[in-house]
Parts: C-alpha cells; structure tokens; sequence
C-alpha cells in the first residue's frame, strides 16, 4: 500500500495495527489503530492518513510494540506513548535511563540498550 505524503523514509516500524515512519529529518509519522493512542497524536480513533507525532525532533530511531511507542532521540532521551499500565496520549520522557543508543518494543514491552 503507498501511503500520500510519506517520503524522505530512514526507518519504519509497525504494531499490532499501527505504523510508524523516521522521516531523514528526525520527525516521526504514523497511522493506524490509535485506540490505546499508541499514535501519540490524541483523539483515540483510527488514522488513515498520515499525522506527525508532536513535540518530538531530532529522532534518530523508532520501535512500535504492540499497542505502545517509543522514539529515540539524537541527545539520548526516550519517548514514548499508548498503552502501558496507564494510556498515555502523548509523548513522555523516560528519565531514569541514560545513554540510551538502541530500543526495541514487543507485545507488552521495551527494550533499551544503554552505556558508552
């Protein structure tokens, strides 16, 4: 399926029923299944076309788990957003780990590696 709009690609990734696109800008872009805002964009309803993710810049990497997302950032922080014990509609910063350079994300989970 091409997607209007979706050009400029460096990394993708998809969940259960949402996707995810890393412009080469650092911008992330999604669509899909947001009904646990695993979009990061509110509204709770499916996407079809596509939406930025507000308030993120600077992305470097993406990882969609099943009903959550997370974003690396080029400074080291992490974002992410959708359903974990709590929904949460927009990104947050994880602060507790630094030095952040990989993530990943499963079914109900989130993996970062980190050190120098």
């Amino acid at each position: 399926m091409k997607i209007e709009g979706l050009s400029g690609v460096s990394a993708i990734s998809a969940g259960w029923d949402h996707m995810m696109a890393l412009k080469a800008d650092g911008t992330v872009w999604v669509w899909g299944s947001n009904e646990n805002e695993q979009l990061g964009i509110g509204g709770g309803k499916k996407v079809s076309a596509l939406a930025m993710v507000p308030g993120l810049k600077n992305i470097k990497k993406i990882a969609a788990g099943m009903t959550h997302s997370v974003a690396l950032a080029s400074n080291g922080m992490i974002a992410t957003w959708g359903k974990d014990l709590y929904i949460k509609s927009s990104p947050y910063a994880i602060t507790y780990v630094q030095d952040v350079f990989e993530i990943a994300a499963g079914k109900e989970f989130t993996l970062v590696i980190s050190g120098k």
